[in-house]
């Protein structure tokens, strides 16, 4: 089932952000590590491929749609919570966009 996040360009590269920032890159040796690498991986792909995609935007605040699958909104939603997270802009916007996940992956 595909689940679809309503962004603009501002949030999706302040969440892009804040999981590069704080992602330590390190092989997953058991099963369920390398089931959650895969699924973060793939739902991370698709929000990298949406920045590049919208990148070169002039409207900032203009929304639009990302459809990720329920599994990688869960792995991806894991992700921003780990994030430990300086900016107060950044922290701001991530923790709003935790929220939103959060009651998406509810309501399904």
């Amino acid at each position: 089932m595909q689940i679809k996040l309503k962004l603009n360009i501002n949030q999706l590269n302040e969440m892009v952000k804040a999981i590069q920032e704080n992602r330590i890159i390190q092989h997953p040796i058991t099963i369920e590590d390398k089931a959650n690498h895969y699924l973060f991986e793939s739902g991370f792909k698709k929000l990298l491929k949406k920045q590049i995609d919208k990148a070169g935007s002039t409207v900032k605040t203009k929304e639009f749609s990302v459809a990720l699958y329920f599994y990688e909104l869960v792995a991806i939603y894991n992700e921003l919570q780990k994030c430990n997270i300086i900016d107060d802009y950044r922290n701001i916007v991530v923790r709003n966009q935790i929220n939103r996940i959060h009651l998406k992956l509810q309501s399904v």
